[in-house]
């Protein structure tokens, strides 16, 4: 159990002080280190965790879990903290661990439980091994203590290992781990282990590796006979932080084992943590939280207010508080009032101007340079407002034309948009799909697309692609047309919702909402992620005319889970069909040319009226065909074509579509 010492430290600290100290020299047998790893993106982890505390909790003073963040699940997406040690790969490679979540338990191969050829070992396979060892008699035993000056941030590890067999090898390999608890953060999956869940939705990250004190294998014993008494004393300045992730000093814990070489743990001890603070200082604990009112879209300054709590148990007198805003560094008041246990106040900044696009604002206090205060407990110091969106005063075009091919795989940043959400969309393409052979842009004939993940999206979650302002003012035929591919799991509600507002989003008139069935293009789908096939596509066609005359259309896009399968958009573009006429061709029933301007390519949709031959040449200012593309004998009926225009420079053109012994002339508009 930790304690907090407040007491006068001496400058040398005698073994006595130790209470796990001295180590027991009879024969004991071997302790459990079952190392875990896992990730925040990990759907099963969470029941690794209950599982692995389980086994610790059944088994205590005797089994300890080293939780390791590591592989492609530990890797942050966009803000979420980013978990892992310098540590973890190795570890992980020597494991040869096949997915996630892993464990090895005392790093021992154990026969008939590998994932693959090494240690890791799936989480049905823990408490069986950790039973085996626990059986089994160690040649040493281990005992520790340690103790953290809570000013100076200094751990003193003290250690004491005694051979107490005939049986170990001419040296073993003494490693010391700092572990920390109750972490708050992301977690995939979090419910099938809910002990873990904070009232606020975060997941409680317990027995986390942050460091290891003796280096990636630990620190060589080459006196090993039996009878042999081992001290070691190893000291650590903790940083405030590692990976950005606070190190928060009374969370801390130091597990320490002894493995012959770089595997085969024999036993392991957990060391007992004392807490120690000079004398006439108090401990403080100060929590914050951002008072200032969200503005709206078009709103382009705010008032900073925060709201500072004092959470712990003494008076605080003298603190700062402050914001950041976009990570330009903090601006601070010293307030000198003082708060009592439990006593909270809001300082109120002068207002700050928003730039246009995403911005951060973050909040804290603290009791820095305050001599009589120490606060040990800083994660609630820092808080933040959720993002904050002002979007361009002034319209960015007069239309839409967006087919997601200037974009790598998992980009979420959308020109002349903003993706609101928890990273379950992007732009997706094939090569973003281990093992996927085919395109996956619209009708596969692109290699981009925009994705909606709902395969893992929580149901009731929702992401969301915002265009900044289109002015409408001079369209008279306004349409919005975009190709979509989803399928259900089995009989989920999917939805994509696309709406409109005139008022900088205060209010949305909805333009488009289909879900499940209705949204569907393929088959239900629940042999894993849904990967369209070209004849898995639909075309959408909307009329928005009703927005013509507007000077300010904000066009928004929302894909809300059901926890189904996935979604797929293209070819998403926002245009006036005024010029798309037919021009007395009897051969043409109807005639439809999109995006108008065009950028990289443009679509000619067309009825045919009868059977004939069709061909599409681009035409110049100057009268010149410039470009001709025969497109062969087609049937009555709907046809959609595809022109690349990337080549063109930008400005105006005629499109001339030969039916037969019939001509007609589009305006094309190319912009670069």
């Amino acid at each position: 159990m930790k304690r907090i010492v407040l007491s006068v430290l001496t400058v040398v600290l005698s073994v006595s002080l130790f209470a796990q100290l001295p180590v027991d020299s009879t024969v004991q047998n071997k302790n459990v280190i079952l190392e875990e790893f896992t990730g925040i993106h990990c759907g099963y982890c969470p029941d690794g965790h209950k599982i692995s505390n389980t086994i610790m909790a059944s088994n205590p003073g005797d089994v300890f879990v080293i939780n390791i963040h590591t592989g492609g699940y530990a890797v942050p997406s966009g803000n979420e903290p980013d978990f892992r040690t310098s540590f973890g790969s190795a570890i992980d490679g020597q494991a040869d661990v096949a997915g996630y979540p892993a464990g090895t338990v005392n790093r021992h191969l154990f026969a008939g439980m590998s994932q693959a050829s090494g240690t890791a070992m799936s989480r049905g396979d823990w408490q069986t091994a950790s039973n085996q060892i626990l059986g089994e008699t160690s040649y040493a035993n281990m005992a520790m203590d340690a103790t953290i000056n809570l000013q100076t941030r200094e751990l003193t590890v003290n250690v004491q290992l005694y051979f107490t067999g005939s049986g170990a090898p001419t040296s073993v390999n003494l490693n010391i781990a700092v572990i920390q608890d109750s972490i708050p953060g992301p977690q995939s999956g979090a419910s099938a282990n809910p002990s873990q869940v904070l009232p606020n939705g975060d997941y409680n990250h317990m027995h986390m590796l942050r460091h290891l004190i003796t280096g990636q294998w630990g620190e060589i014993i080459d006196t090993t006979a039996q009878g042999t008494l081992i001290q070691r004393q190893y000291t650590y300045t903790i940083p405030a932080d590692i990976n950005s992730v606070p190190m928060e000093l009374n969370n801390l814990n130091v597990v320490g084992f002894i493995a012959e070489g770089q595997q085969e743990i024999i036993t392991g001890a957990k060391a007992g943590m004392s807490l120690f603070t000079p004398p006439g200082v108090d401990i403080a604990d100060l929590s914050v939280r951002p008072d200032s009112q969200m503005p709206a879209w078009c709103d382009y300054s705010i008032d900073p207010k925060v709201k500072v709590i004092n959470t712990g148990s003494n008076p605080v007198d003298t603190f700062r508080v402050g914001y950041n805003l976009n990570d330009s560094g903090y601006v601070y008041q010293k307030i000198t009032t003082t708060l009592a246990p439990g006593d909270s106040t809001v300082i109120t900044f002068p207002t700050v101007t928003l730039p246009e696009g995403e911005n951060k604002l973050s909040v804290n206090a603290n009791v820095d340079s305050t001599s009589h205060l120490l606060e040990i407990s800083i994660a609630d110091n820092t808080a933040e407002m959720p993002p904050i969106y002002t979007f361009p005063a002034s319209p960015f075009s007069t239309t839409v034309w967006e087919d997601f091919e200037n974009y790598a795989e998992y980009d979420e940043a959308i020109d002349n948009a903003l993706i609101l959400g928890e990273g379950g969309a992007f732009v997706l393409n094939q090569y973003g799909v281990n093992g996927l052979d085919r395109p996956i842009g619209g009708y596969g004939k692109s290699e981009n697309s925009f994705f909606f993940f709902f395969y893992n999206m929580p149901a009731g979650s929702s992401e969301r692609v915002v265009w900044e302002k289109l002015d409408f003012s001079n369209n008279t035929n306004a349409r919005m047309r975009f190709d979509h591919a989803y399928a259900q799991y089995s009989a989920e509600n999917d939805m994509l919702k696309i709406e409109a507002s005139t008022d900088c989003g205060a209010t949305w008139t909805t333009l488009f909402e289909e879900s499940g069935s209705n949204l569907a293009t393929a088959p239900a789908y629940n042999s894993g992620n849904f990967f369209p096939e070209s004849n898995q596509w639909d075309t959408d066609t909307v009329d928005i005319s009703s927005l013509d005359g507007e000077s300010e259309v904000m066009i928004s896009a929302t894909g809300l889970s059901d926890y189904g399968n996935n979604l797929y958009i293209d070819n998403f573009v926002v245009f006036d069909d005024s010029n798309s006429s037919i021009r007395e061709n009897d051969n043409i029933e109807d005639l439809t040319v999109y995006p108008n301007p065009a950028r990289n390519f443009v679509n000619v949709d067309l009825t045919l009226a009868k059977t004939v031959d069709v061909q599409i040449n681009v035409i110049n200012t100057m009268g010149q065909v410039i470009s001709e593309k025969p497109m062969g004998v087609m049937t009555p009926g709907k046809h959609s074509l595809n022109l690349n225009t990337s080549d063109l420079a930008a400005g105006l053109y005629s499109l001339q579509i030969i039916t037969g012994d019939k001509v007609t002339v589009e305006r094309l508009s190319v912009t670069k």
